[in-house]
């Protein structure tokens, strides 16, 4: 019977043994984690807070992106702005209290197609075919490009 019970303690201290070893093991790695996962957490925390600073919807790309969608906002209302002047300024000078004749006349003339004699008129358009030469000229020989040698 000793010797059973001997063999008893000796299962009972391996045993013991095997559970120090995951017990070091186990506490060595809690021990690791304590040490390293806030600062990891912390870390990730501030590159996902200092990307979204950069990157993000409300971050600097997005309002420099704002800033000069804003810029070309003002532009365009600052030329309304000056064509809205324009117009109002046309519209003043043609009301009956204040009629401006020389912008009547150019609005009469636009409207009816017509021009004074004493006017010369030049054509924007560019005409189909070239204009004739005058009458009593004789009209000019085509130039010939010179051939290469």
């Amino acid at each position: 019977m000793a010797r059973g019970r001997t063999a008893f303690f000796l299962f009972r201290r391996r045993e013991r043994e095997g559970e120090r070893l995951t017990d070091r093991l186990g506490s060595a790695l809690r021990r690791f984690l304590r040490a390293v996962l806030p600062p990891a957490l912390l870390l990730a925390l501030g590159l996902y807070f200092i990307w979204q600073s950069w990157r993000g919807e409300l971050g600097l790309a997005a309002y420099q992106a704002r800033r000069a969608d804003l810029l070309k906002a003002e532009a365009a209302r600052a030329a309304a702005a000056r064509e809205l002047a324009q117009w109002q300024a046309r519209i003043t000078a043609l009301r009956t209290d204040h009629l401006d004749p020389d912008l009547l006349d150019e609005r009469v003339r636009a409207l009816l197609n017509l021009a004074n004699p004493d006017e010369l008129v030049v054509p924007l358009d560019k005409p189909a075919s070239p204009p004739a030469p005058p009458s009593g000229t004789a009209p000019l020989a085509p130039q010939s490009s010179p051939s290469p040698r």
